[in-house]
């Protein structure tokens, strides 16, 4: 039971011995998912750049994995510190849902399944606008991108000249 699937990324750093402490605390699953993040921001920036027309230069993946890190670092605030609360959410949601749910006497099944996409809902619906913002500001000579808080530019933006409903655009998808 040590190793279900929200525990996984937790217990690599905590240790086998300290998993029953771990879901107590959330500090170890924003630790993995902060890691994670800082790992994976690269090619999320590649992604997007990649999905705009663009192409990011280097032949080979690690030659434009190290080209990804490279600045301009454009909305990377937003969506490092999205990319690990969202993580760490979905994991200790479901670790501790699942928990609690078998405790109340729900079967495996659903004790396994509700929490993870109950704590996955919440973390798409909050995360899409500034998944959204940090996206349109990484096109090639955005001039909102030069703004102090350009990801809080690009929220305003969208939600002054489109509505508010233009910052859950792709939320359908997200969630499929």
């Amino acid at each position: 039971q040590l190793f279900k699937l929200g525990s996984i990324v937790p217990s690599l750093l905590c240790g086998h011995d300290q998993m029953a402490s771990a879901s107590a605390s959330p500090a170890p699953y924003f630790a993995a998912s902060g890691a994670s993040a800082l790992a994976f921001f690269p090619l999320w920036k590649a992604a997007v750049i990649g999905q705009s027309g663009f192409e990011v230069g280097g032949n080979g993946f690690w030659q434009k994995y190290l080209q990804s890190m490279k600045p301009p670092w454009r909305g990377s605030l937003a969506v490092i510190s999205g990319m690990t609360w969202g993580r760490a959410v979905i994991f200790y949601g479901s670790d501790v849902g699942s928990h609690w749910m078998r405790s109340q006497g729900f079967s495996t099944v659903i004790s396994s399944t509700l929490p993870s996409l109950l704590a996955c809902l919440i973390a798409q619906i909050a995360n899409q606008p500034f998944t959204r913002a940090s996206i349109m500001i990484q096109r090639p000579g955005e001039e909102l991108a030069k703004r102090t808080f350009p990801t809080l530019a690009m929220l305003k933006h969208l939600a002054t000249t489109r509505g508010l409903g233009s910052l859950f655009l792709g939320l359908d998808a997200a969630i499929l």
